[in-house]
């Protein structure tokens, strides 16, 4: 599809891009050109030119909501910076890791798709989808939100938190998980990709400790509620740590939880059980890339701490 090209469409021009390569080798905004375009329907078309002169594959995002439009090249240039540090891309891959924070609340997972744009100038480009998806499937929003989520969790302000895990459930409000579907405890610190993958875990614990903060202690409830009722077999894995060592607010909920009875009011029909996402949990393990997820990371390891 052509388009225009203007400052409104292109991140940056070429002689910001010379200077970028000339005085920060290492920053991906320097090594081609990113193009955000508008979309019918108020969303936008991300996608890469050039970097095939770096040994790269040019990428594109579909279907971005404009609110997304930040989230959207933060994403593309860790995406395009890890793949070349640290791992090797192609077309029909999955790919996972580290793309929006140092020590991520959950990894970013998806997978990259050939694409059959009829014109010569984006021929050739891969489509960034949901880990499994295929290439039609459009905006990648289980990718976005785990994005969300893990800028969240690096977030200092309540606000700003609250704002984008509710974003973040907006896009992908999830699906119930399975009844026994668990954390990955065997690390030093519990990994959440999988359920995040599935019922956007991450977002629904960050927004929890933003209201809690918040002194929004009513809805915290409903949203603790609904992440028991979505990851009943987390809860209860979560439920003997989390209920003891203290008197505040987010120890009392835990110790008085009825698992059972929040699952039978709260849980939402949804398959028997509900599948997981296409490629997640099967086959061989996808490329990875960056550190490993710490549990509940830097402010959703424990909600709240204030009486």
């Amino acid at each position: 599809m052509k388009h225009r090209v203007n400052s409104r469409t292109r991140l940056k021009g070429g002689m910001s891009r010379f200077f970028t390569r000339m005085f920060n080798s290492g920053d991906p905004r320097g090594w081609g050109e990113y193009h955000i375009v508008p979309e019918p329907g108020d969303t936008l078309w991300v996608h890469t030119h050039g970097l095939d002169n770096f040994n790269l594959l040019d990428l594109e995002f579909e279907g971005v909501p404009v609110d997304l439009r930040g989230a959207a090249i933060e994403l593309m240039l860790a995406l395009v910076g890890h793949s070349k540090t640290d791992m090797h891309l192609e077309s029909d891959a999955d790919f996972q890791g580290a793309l929006s924070a140092d020590d991520p609340v959950c990894m970013q997972l998806g997978t990259l798709r050939a694409t059959n744009h009829g014109d010569a100038e984006h021929r050739g480009l891969l489509r960034v989808v949901d880990q499994g998806a295929p290439m039609g499937a459009g905006f990648p929003a289980r990718l976005f939100a785990s994005h969300l989520a893990a800028r969240a969790d690096e977030t200092s302000s309540a606000k700003k938190r609250e704002k984008l895990c509710r974003r973040a459930l907006e896009i992908f409000p999830g699906e119930p998980a399975p009844p026994d579907m668990r954390a990955d405890d065997s690390g030093a610190e519990w990994n959440l990709t999988e359920l995040q993958q599935v019922s956007n875990l991450a977002a629904r614990v960050g927004l929890a400790d933003a209201l809690l903060e918040r002194d929004k202690r009513e809805e915290c409830l409903q949203v603790l509620e609904q992440a028991i009722a979505f990851c009943p077999g987390w809860a209860r894995q979560y439920k003997p740590e989390a209920a003891q060592g203290g008197n505040d607010f987010h120890t009392r909920f835990w110790a008085d939880a009825d698992i059972d009875t929040i699952c039978a009011t709260h849980r939402p029909a949804a398959g028997n059980p509900p599948a997981r996402p296409a490629g997640l949990g099967s086959g061989a393990p996808a490329t990875g890339f960056g550190c490993r997820p710490q549990g509940f990371g830097s402010r959703t390891r424990a909600i709240g701490s204030s009486d």
